[in-house]
């Protein structure tokens, strides 16, 4: 399925001597994810969870492979893929938790083409909490190209995961570090609502969803 709509960007006009702002519209067309993707999921899940992929190069090859398989969290399958003319642009990673438990042991245990597992550098990710469960569409990560920022991308991707989680039945919920305060903007304006906080990757988030 794919959904395409129009945004308005204003660039610098490099042609003017007094800084002057060109209007241009975009097409932003949000498909589902494929196998190819998977460099591009990488990088998007490291830059939600602000890991820089060039000082983690490992971690990174690791979460692309994760990206090409169909049995682990972070599966292509399980991606919406924001694009600017062919050129991927955003990521939403969601979906159904009821087998969130058994996909993340499957991950974090999974040995990579190196013959490690990301559990071999820290046991706490198989020992915390789920981050979510059977009732439950979750919306994992959710992430824009720097430069295409500020432009109603993300809240596209957004809006698309929870008509998604509508469509199933499911109740969406997410995970935002409650310093990040332009995020929780945009999801309560959504109709999400804060629930608890909840320990996760070494820190605390705030846990939202909207009820069904």
């Amino acid at each position: 399925m794919r959904t395409t709509c129009i945004l308005f960007f204003y660039v610098l006009n490099p042609n003017t001597h007094n800084r002057k702002y060109t209007k241009q519209m975009k097409m932003i067309t949000i498909r589902k994810g494929k196998t190819t993707d998977a460099p591009f999921i990488a990088s998007m899940i490291m830059q939600a969870l602000h890991i820089e992929k060039e000082h983690n190069t490992e971690l990174y090859q690791h979460i692309i492979e994760f990206a090409e398989r169909e049995d682990t969290l972070y599966s292509w399958h399980r991606c919406y893929i924001a694009t600017d003319n062919n050129v991927c642009v955003g990521l939403c990673l969601a979906y159904d938790a009821k087998d969130y438990h058994t996909r993340k042991v499957k991950t974090f245990t999974m040995k990579c083409r190196d013959g490690k597992s990301v559990s071999q550098y820290n046991k706490s990710l198989l020992e915390q909490e789920d981050e979510a469960g059977e009732g439950e569409y979750y919306i994992d990560s959710l992430a824009v190209v720097s430069s295409y920022r500020g432009h109603g991308i993300g809240k596209q991707l957004l809006s698309h995961a929870v008509k998604e989680a509508d469509n199933l039945g499911l109740r969406p919920t997410l995970l935002v570090d409650p310093a990040n305060t332009n995020a929780i903007k945009l999801y309560t304006a959504l109709g999400f609502k804060y629930e608890h906080e909840q320990f996760a990757f070494g820190q605390i988030y705030h846990k939202y969803s909207i009820t069904q």
